[in-house]
């Protein structure tokens, strides 16, 4: 139950009950929000919205309010918003300058001169560090005498030609040939249900003919 008079009046919809409290307590809540933020502008973006916040909250409560309480546990809330929101803008203006920085700094012809002249020189100093023999063979290839290292040489492809084919194919064949026999052997010692595979077939047609050569 409200029995504060100034909240009652402000809970009613009395305007001017809400602005004595605006009065009293907004330019507290203008300097704190400067304060923290560094800007005028979202200083008094804090206190609109902390006030607005208010209002609703003052016209929603059934019972007594703590104003000051309230009004700085709001205030401290969208402190908390607005730099969140300052420190993302932020952070997009620098991701912009970095880009722009990186898109602006192309090396010019003449840094890539003096780069590549300058990779030269630590190429031939690391070449003058190595034993004689691969010394001369790190100059000669350099020179173009001697191909490059033959990890850097594209590894032959090797091409198959159609006799490996053919003969998987054969292999297969011998394998299913082989299975089908033994699939006979054991229907013929019931060790397996009895199908016909083709076996009176191949009795009737194909074991005849190995007896011509009998």
């Amino acid at each position: 139950m409200i029995t504060n008079p100034l909240q009652q009046r402000i809970n009613a919809g009395d305007r001017e009950a809400f602005k004595a409290v605006y009065s009293e307590y907004g330019r507290g809540v203008f300097l704190a929000a400067i304060k923290a933020l560094g800007s005028e502008s979202d200083a008094r973006a804090v206190v609109k919205q902390t006030f607005l916040n208010l209002h609703r909250e003052l016209l929603n409560a059934a019972d007594d309010v703590d104003i000051p309480v309230l009004i700085r546990e709001l205030t401290d809330h969208e402190l908390l918003l607005m730099k969140i929101v300052q420190q993302h803008g932020s952070l997009d203006e620098e991701m912009q300058e970095t880009e722009d920085l990186v898109s602006s700094n192309e090396p010019a012809p003449e840094q890539s001169s003096a780069r590549s002249a300058f990779e030269d020189e630590a190429a031939q100093a690391k070449t003058a560090e190595l034993p004689p023999l691969e010394r001369t063979l790190a100059y000669m290839q350099a020179d173009g005498a001697l191909p490059r290292e033959r990890s850097q040489q594209k590894p032959a492809v090797r091409k198959h030609g159609h006799h490996g084919g053919f003969g998987k194919f054969l292999l297969l064949l011998l394998l299913l040939v082989l299975l089908w026999a033994l699939a006979g052997v054991l229907m013929d010692i019931h060790l397996i249900p009895a199908y016909d595979l083709g076996y009176r077939w191949f009795n009737q047609t194909v074991y005849p003919l190995f007896s011509l050569f009998s």
